[in-house]
């Protein structure tokens, strides 16, 4: 069994390290196991452990993460592999010219936590809002003011550490750093008629999308920076019903009315952006990709 180092973020290591023996010093391990390398601890940890002579894998830890490696951001991968979710993040590194050798397809443990939908009284609105790197973000209060004003649904928002829960109703939190958060996002979705949110659809909505609800995002983001890097674009799917604050009500109701709206695109998502459907399992593909590196 080999050794590992690991440093996790979101749950995305949470499964894969129980197959390996982990060691807290970089310098006894055998493989750098990271869920980035490209913000400061991630580089520094795979620089560390190459200085030691050591593998460094990388594994994707969220939808879209692969962004950070072409322009405008155009960071180098630090480690020797990084295991994606889906064919669009090979293509994607591939653009940004990732060697081949470098990537390994093989989809996310993340996606292998859901659960099967829980019948429940009313219309359940999910709320994701927008995580950055402060709490305050203005587009998030609006939001929820918004959804205040709608009658007959019951608002249920999903935060994190990054978010103040004084600022929405009905929260269900869960730490991306702490066990749980993963099936703590998979639970609340599990009592879902809808997610709606602002900013890009993510990982959660990657979530919603595995499990056929609808997402609706209301186009009211303001573009802005995120530890100081350049600021970029944010990246919507075809999964995900993108529409003005003006509408928003009646988009949720038409998506609740309708869920068969846009189904095509989630599953389609699912398989390109999340590797759902591809042969073998994530996990594992993964410690293969550990042990062979």
């Amino acid at each position: 069994m080999k050794k590992i180092f690991w440093n996790d973020h979101n749950n995305i290591l949470t499964d894969i390290v129980q197959n390996f023996e982990t060691v807290r010093n970089p310098k006894d391990a055998d493989v750098i196991i990271l869920w980035q390398d490209v913000l400061e601890t991630g580089v520094a940890l795979a620089r560390l452990g190459h200085a030691y002579k050591k593998k460094v894998v990388v594994v994707q830890h969220g939808r879209n993460a692969t962004v950070d490696y072409y322009a405008p951001h155009s960071y180098n991968l630090e480690a020797d592999k990084i295991c994606v979710w889906g064919q669009t993040d090979v293509d994607r590194l591939l653009r940004a010219g990732i060697p081949k050798k470098k990537i390994e397809l093989t989809g996310t443990t993340v996606l292998d936590h859901k659960k099967p939908k829980q019948k429940h009284d009313g219309v359940n609105v999910i709320f994701r809002p927008a995580h950055w790197d402060t709490p305050y973000l203005q587009e998030n209060l609006d939001l929820m003011a918004k959804l205040r004003t709608i009658k007959g649904i019951n608002i249920i928002t999903k935060i994190t550490e990054a978010h103040n829960p004084a600022d929405f109703d009905n929260t269900i939190f869960s730490n991306r750093d702490q066990p749980g958060h993963i099936d703590a996002c998979f639970d609340v979705l599990s009592k879902a008629d809808i997610v709606v949110g602002v900013g890009e659809d993510g990982t959660f909505e990657m979530m919603a999308y595995v499990m056929d609800i609808p997402v609706v995002i209301a186009d009211i983001w303001e573009t802005k920076s995120f530890l100081q890097r350049t600021p970029i674009e944010m990246v919507f799917t075809e999964a995900c019903e993108r529409v003005s604050i003006d509408v928003f009500e009646k988009a949720i109701w038409d998506n609740i009315e309708h869920p068969e709206k846009l189904r095509v695109e989630r599953l389609r998502l699912a398989l390109l952006e999340g590797g759902v459907g591809l042969p073998g399992k994530p996990m594992d593909k993964i410690i293969k990709v550990i042990n062979d590196v």
